[in-house]
């Protein structure tokens, strides 16, 4: 009996330090607080040791009519960025790269094998403006920018009438890099 007890220890302590969601333990991710609609001085309340910092939506591959945007750091470390609505003074949408906030249960850092058990009908694009390829969730419309590169895909593709269409999964150890709501 006591051999068995150590055997099911055995097994739960090896399941718990191999199984991870990103090799980041769960508990040291809390849920990301800023979402669209919220006025920007709530955003600053809720970063209040960060530095807010204007910044072009072209450094995060977004195009903009003229627009700035503001990234949040603490440490150097960028947080986010966020856009203002265009005709209200609350978040227009964001765009979360710190690996310790998860929106919706997903974080960067997060595994596109991760990201599937949650998100199983996902599909891969690679965007057309900025050869970067994401997680796509037709249900939310969200991206998800993973870490890749022309020719190191996560997913294969064909070319069709000038577009990317995914054809399946063939790298799902790849890394969500920054997640993108609007």
């Amino acid at each position: 009996m006591v051999r068995f007890a150590y055997s099911i220890l055995f097994v739960i302590v090896v399941s718990i330090s191999t199984t991870s969601c990103s090799e980041k333990p769960i508990e040291d991710i809390s849920e990301f607080n800023v979402s669209i609609g919220m006025p920007l001085d709530e955003v600053k309340k809720l970063y209040p040791n960060s530095t807010f910092q204007a910044e072009h939506p072209n450094k995060f591959g977004l195009f903009s009519g003229g627009e700035t945007g503001i990234s949040v750091y603490r440490n150097d470390s960028l947080l986010f960025y966020f856009w203002k609505h265009w005709e209200l003074d609350e978040v227009g949408g964001f765009i979360l790269f710190d690996p310790n906030q998860a929106f919706e249960g997903i974080h960067t850092g997060m595994s596109v094998q991760d990201f599937r058990t949650i998100h199983p009908k996902a599909t891969a694009n690679i965007s057309l403006l900025d050869s970067e390829e994401y997680l796509f969730v037709p249900e939310n419309e969200n991206w998800y920018k993973i870490e890749s590169s022309t020719n190191d895909w996560a997913a294969d593709y064909e070319m069709i009438d000038g577009e990317y269409q995914f054809i399946k999964f063939v790298d799902t150890d790849k890394k969500i890099v920054s997640i993108l709501v609007k």
